[in-house]
């Protein structure tokens, strides 16, 4: 690790009882547990057997997140159908990545480095309750595999935010978050990327909430997790899902970027056979990962004053985590009893694969805000604990955390079963910089979109309220953040004020629907073009939200604005979970969902139809036909609106749901249609021209269009049409055959 580190400049989390990093902040600092007990009757109602209620080894609790149903697929352009099947795994973890670039003040299409894609997922169970309410999984697999696969989490981020940096699913078990993070480091500082995000996620999926205590295991048996208490008898796991922005800590404060926390110094390692089982941990594994950071860090250990622990709270796991960080430490230092202790897990439950990166973001907000919250449920110390002789205390109140003679450092542990360990050296933020802060000049110009009038309007409170609660943030700054730091979508507001109250006052306007000569707002137009050099404020507004591109960077002098941290996009969640079992039958066909395939017959009534109506009524009929087979495959409702000129890649119909297109088509029209129609046709009006000329023989003025997919300004693969269709085909064979195995998959019983 160089000496000036990684910096943390934005973050994102859902966690139990919190789906904001302000409310969870807010509950560290209260001491809350958001460990949640269930009465029989919740049960009773969940569906749980009675037998079940009645076992004494059944714990009725559980550290659930809420609504992870619930996803903006819209946003992300995925049809219904493809974010049903997915992992809620991936679909929040997704939506954590994008929060947390926005938090730090960036958007993926106005940033020209290599943003890297560090993380990891626990076990998927949500797919194993999909196969076994389907029955089977045939016609459907791929989709479903890509869907809820672990290798697919962060090469779906980088691939849906088009980051082009490393990415990489990390799997080492507990500590998988951590050494994720430990990894984007190590890249960032050999130059592999310049940017990283890295965390993990955990959500499980069972018919009843709670879990059953085995006597001698690691789970507790009252529901409740007590870190290096005398009454410790284990863990829960829980759910949760957490993401951290990092940057070359010199990178950082030349951009001006917000930094909570620096990371000095990061190791990994493995216990290898020196313990008394694979599952068991090691002292002299975790006390050699400690001082290799503590080294890597080139910090002395009397300067640490917070240690973040794994914790917890097994009869064998914290004596062996204290003892091992006595070890390491005295090897520096002969002190005792000051730096404090903590553990998240008494909060939140063991969040398995995310239980590294919670621990991690709790330490950087408390270094951020100077506070240490409380490690619940410590009355008395483990007896096999010797905190005498330690470095250590358990911090069981909410304090400030104290300068010192150094800065404020606090360690972060987390250790996987199977003994990959992984341990980080952190550091409070470095003051800013005299003398960089520029006032700016009124009027500023605020910019918000989204890609619906209500996302526009629920983002306008957003930041109402923040400029409420923010009332001091410089408005400068603000106004610069909203400009370079965010996305740039359909519907757009511009506001042209003088002051943070003002900015309040337009937004307030806006929401309510009234009036204001402040306030700016449409949708965007194709052709806008960009902004003539020179525009004033004003134009600048008006040219905004007619859909003109503009360059915001080139209206502040470099180092002039400073990102802060401003709300982030309020998705538009919709309930996307496991199908109707009243329609589980007909799923995994090529025919809509609800209705069996058909075999088929030698003429189509479809093409029928279409030839034997008269002159335009032909491709009217046409155009009818392909956009109800398009809102099949998009799982939407016969009828439902669709624009017959828009991008079936924007339409979020990716490249297998293209293939069910395809498919459709060919069995209503008894045809065949070239594999690359989506990038050739790319929407209903191009695809019906063509069918109508090329594969219909009508005589209609109607033209082919051809076009590379919306949304990106990079040309499809040419060596695509180069292709024969016997030699497209052949391919996409073999390389299904390579994804699901020379045996294809068999159904899941």
């Amino acid at each position: 690790m160089t000496p000036e580190g990684v910096a943390v400049i934005g973050m994102a989390g859902r966690f139990p009882g919190s789906n904001s990093l302000a409310q969870f902040w807010e509950n560290l600092c209260a001491g809350r547990e958001s460990i949640r007990f269930f009465e029989d009757h919740e049960l009773t109602a969940a569906g749980t057997p009675p037998a079940l209620l009645r076992d004494p080894l059944y714990v009725k609790a559980a550290a659930r997140l809420a609504d992870v149903e619930w996803f903006d697929a819209d946003f992300f352009g995925y049809t219904p159908k493809e974010a049903a099947v997915m992992d809620p795994q991936h679909r929040i973890f997704l939506e954590c990545t994008w929060e947390a670039l926005e938090e730090a003040g960036y958007a993926p299409d106005q940033y020209d480095g290599a943003i890297g894609v560090y993380a990891g997922t626990a076990i998927n169970s949500y797919l194993a309750a999909y196969a076994q309410r389907l029955g089977s999984l045939e016609g459907d697999v791929l989709a479903t595999f890509l869907g809820n696969a672990a290798d697919f989490l962060s090469t779906r981020v980088s691939y849906k935010l088009n980051l082009r940096g490393p990415s990489l699913t990390i799997q080492t078990a507990c500590s998988t978050s951590l050494v994720a993070t430990h990894l984007a480091c190590q890249s960032l500082l050999i130059g592999e990327c310049d940017m990283a995000l890295a965390g993990g996620v955990s959500i499980k999926v069972t018919p009843t909430p709670g879990y059953f205590h085995q006597p001698g295991g690691i789970a507790s048996p009252d529901g409740r997790c007590r870190p290096f208490d005398a009454k410790a008898q284990g863990t829960l796991f829980g759910d949760g899902a957490g993401v951290v922005v990092l940057k070359r800590l010199a990178d950082a404060l030349e951009d001006r970027d917000h930094v909570y926390a620096v990371i000095r110094g990061t190791a990994i390692n493995n216990d290898g056979a020196s313990k008394v089982g694979y599952t068991a941990p090691s002292v002299n594994g975790q006390a050699e990962v400690v001082a290799e950071a503590l080294a890597m860090a080139g910090v002395e250990p009397d300067s640490i004053s917070y240690v973040e622990a794994h914790g917890t709270g097994t009869a064998l796991g914290d004596p062996v985590e204290v003892a091992a960080l006595t070890q390491a430490y005295r090897g520096g230092t002969e002190r005792k009893g000051y730096c404090a202790l903590g553990s998240i897990k008494g909060n939140i439950g063991h969040l398995d694969a995310a239980a590294g990166v919670a621990g991690l973001i709790k330490t950087v907000m408390a270094l951020h805000y100077r506070k240490l919250p409380p490690s619940l449920h410590f009355e008395a110390p483990n007896p096999e604990i010797d905190f005498a002789q330690s470095p250590f205390f358990v911090n069981a109140a909410l304090r400030d955390w104290e300068a010192g003679e150094h800065p404020r450092r606090a360690g972060v542990s987390s250790f996987g079963m199977g003994g990959t360990n992984a341990h980080m050296v952190l550091e409070e933020a470095p003051a800013s910089p005299d003398g960089l802060q520029a006032a700016g000049e009124p009027p500023y110009l605020f910019v918000l979109s989204a890609k619906t009038e209500s996302a526009l309007r629920a983002l306008a409170a957003r930041y109402a309220r923040y400029f409420e609660i923010h009332p001091d943030v410089a408005p400068a700054d603000a106004a610069f953040t909203s400009q370079v730091g965010r996305a740039h979508f359909g519907y757009r507001l511009a506001l042209l004020v003088d002051s943070v109250e003002q900015v309040r006052e337009a937004l307030a306007s806006f929401v309510a629907g009234r009036e204001d000569a402040r306030v700016a707002y449409g949708r965007t137009e194709e052709g806008a073009g960009a902004a003539p050099a020179g525009s004033s404020p004003a134009e600048l507004a008006r040219a905004f939200v007619a859909g003109a591109a503009v360059d915001w960077a080139a209206l502040h002098a470099p180092g002039s604005r400073r990102r802060v941290s401003l709300p982030v996009y309020p998705f538009e969640r919709r309930r996307h979970w496991l199908p109707d079992e009243r329609r589980l039958a007909a799923v995994g066909t090529a025919s809509t969902e609800g209705e069996a395939a058909k075999p088929l017959q030698d003429a189509s009534p479809v093409r029928q139809s279409v030839e034997a109506a008269n002159g335009e009524a032909r491709l009217d009929l046409l155009t009818a036909y392909l956009r109800e087979e398009a809102l099949a495959v998009l799982g939407l409702e016969p009828g439902t609106a669709l624009d017959t000129r828009q991008g079936f890649f924007d339409m979020g119909m990716e490249s297998l749901a293209a293939l069910e297109l395809k498919s459709r088509i060919e069995t209503g029209l008894r045809c065949s249609l070239p594999a690359t129609f989506a990038m050739n046709y790319p929407n209903v009006e191009s695809l019906a021209g063509f069918v109508a000329r090329e594969i219909l023989g009508l005589d209609l003025d109607v033209r082919p269009q051809t076009a590379a997919p919306s949304g990106t300004e990079e040309t499809p693969d040419e060596g695509l049409d180069r292709l024969s269709e016997d030699d497209l085909a052949a391919l996409l064979d073999r390389e299904l055959a390579q994804v699901l195995g020379a045996e294809g998959v068999a159904p899941v019983e």
